[in-house]
């Protein structure tokens, strides 16, 4: 299942699939805004996502949060993780339409850990320090886990880097999609894709269909159980007329072993674009 990441029209804590009450230190002294949970989604992308590529694939935090109260009096936010920290203005705040939650309009990747930037992050706590107009502030103690558990266990990091790994203090982010195939056939009038998967924590995943422009199109849900250890994944569908215009596919991975609703995840993968093969 697919949620629409940055819909403004539906609640924003459906952005991670695992909403989580967090502790709070001290309340607002004077503000009837309060934050009710904290959503969250590990996201990574391949390297070869990005125009030009970066030097390794990327781990980013998507946050979101759910309120009640006055949303007005909201000035900033501060996140840490003990080394590095983000402040997010105002300006920064996405607000959805009912006022009852809101995200950033900026990701969260760090500078610091790992072989090459932005390829790891830390887990464990988080400190979320909200600050209000009048100078009173709330703080939350937010637990980020690995991808595939509700905890972060013994691990310090999560990382996209292959070597990194050897380091007990390291977690696997989840894999890309290997020896990827892509192609519509107007003739059989189908939309066939391959794929190759070696990560046991996979468990859903969808495709997002592209324009020549890489304007999203549609997305389609990958029918789960996948083969996850190196096997090709092979998936056949009907021919739609909105395929004329299709160019590009990403390909969205996301965990989800940690829930028992078959739907629910809080860490995803993002491939390359993947141009599609036509056939006549």
């Amino acid at each position: 299942m697919r949620y629409l990441l940055l819909s403004l029209s539906i609640p924003l804590f459906l952005l991670s699939c695992q909403s989580t009450n967090t502790d709070s230190i001290q309340p607002p002294e004077a503000s009837d805004l309060i934050i009710k949970e904290v959503g969250w989604v590990l996201e990574s992308y391949e390297a070869d996502f990005f125009d030009p590529p970066l030097d390794s694939d990327t781990i980013y935090i998507k946050w979101s949060f759910l309120t009640s109260g006055s949303y007005e009096d909201l000035e900033s936010v501060e996140v840490s993780d003990g080394v590095s920290q983000w402040t997010m203005t105002k300006d920064d705040i996405i607000w959805t339409t009912k006022k009852d939650g809101f995200i950033f309009n900026k990701r969260f990747m760090s500078k610091k850990e790992g072989n090459k930037q932005g390829d790891t992050l830390r887990v464990g706590d988080y400190i979320l320090t909200f600050y209000f107009s009048n100078g009173s502030f709330y703080r939350k103690i937010f637990h980020m886990p690995i991808p595939g558990s509700t905890s972060s266990n013994h691990y310090q990091f999560v990382t996209t880097e292959k070597q990194l790994l050897n380091n007990p203090d390291y977690a696997p982010m989840l894999a890309m999609p290997e020896e990827v195939t892509v192609k519509k056939d107007t003739q059989e009038q189908t939309f066939n894709l391959r794929f190759t998967i070696n990560s046991p924590l996979v468990r859903n995943g969808f495709v997002i269909i592209y324009d020549k422009d890489k304007k999203e199109l549609a997305s389609i849900g990958l029918k789960a159980p996948f083969n996850i250890e190196g096997k090709l994944n092979y998936f056949k569908y009907p021919y739609a007329p909105i395929l004329d215009r299709a160019a590009y596919i990403t390909i969205n991975l996301v965990d989800g072993y940690q829930y028992e609703q078959p739907n629910h995840y809080d860490a995803k993968a993002t491939s390359r674009y993947y141009t599609i093969q036509t056939s006549h």
